[in-house]
C-alpha cells in the first residue's frame, strides 16, 4: 500500500541549466546529428508490392475473427484500393517496359543484319585464306 515515491530531481532550476549547457557545447563543438537523406522515390512496381501486402494482412487478420464478425472485421474497400493500387500500378510498369523496348527491337534486328553482313564477310576471307594456303597458289589467286 505504501509505495515508494520517485525521488524528485535536485534542484529544477540547476538541471535547467545542465541540459542548455550540454545544447550550447554541442551545437558550438559540430556534434549535430547528420543531414536526412533525399527520400527514394519508389518505383511502381515497389508501391504494387505495397499495395498487395497490405491487402493480404487485412486479409490474413480478417480470417482470424469468428465468421460472423468477419465481414464487420474486415475492410473490403481498403482491400479493393490496394489491389486496384496495385493493378494499375502494374499496368504503369507494363507500359514503361514496352516503350523501353521498342527501340531495343530496331536496335536487336539492325545487329542482326550487320552480323549476319560480317559472317559473309568472313566466310569470303576465309575461302581467300584457304586459297592462299593451298600449294602452288600466287598472288594472283588472291586478286582474281
Amino acid at each position: 500500500m505504501n509505495e515508494p515515491q520517485p525521488t524528485p530531481p535536485e534542484n529544477p532550476g540547476e538541471a535547467i541549466e545542465r541540459i542548455r549547457a550540454e545544447v550550447a557545447r554541442r551545437k558550438g563543438s559540430g556534434d549535430e546529428l547528420p543531414p536526412l537523406p533525399a527520400p527514394r522515390k519508389k518505383t511502381a512496381l515497389q508501391k504494387a508490392v505495397e499495395a498487395l501486402d497490405r491487402a493480404r494482412g487485412k486479409h490474413l487478420k480478417a480470417a482470424r475473427w469468428p465468421r460472423l464478425l468477419r465481414s464487420l472485421r474486415r475492410n473490403q474497400e481498403a482491400i479493393d484500393e490496394a489491389l486496384i493500387s496495385a493493378a494499375e500500378a502494374l499496368a504503369r510498369e507494363a507500359e514503361q517496359m514496352a516503350r523501353l523496348t521498342g527501340p531495343l527491337a530496331m536496335q536487336q534486328s539492325a545487329l542482326l543484319s550487320r552480323v549476319r553482313a560480317l559472317s559473309g564477310r568472313v566466310a569470303e576471307l576465309e575461302a581467300r585464306v584457304e586459297k592462299l594456303s593451298a600449294p602452288g597458289a600466287s598472288d594472283k589467286d588472291i586478286t582474281g
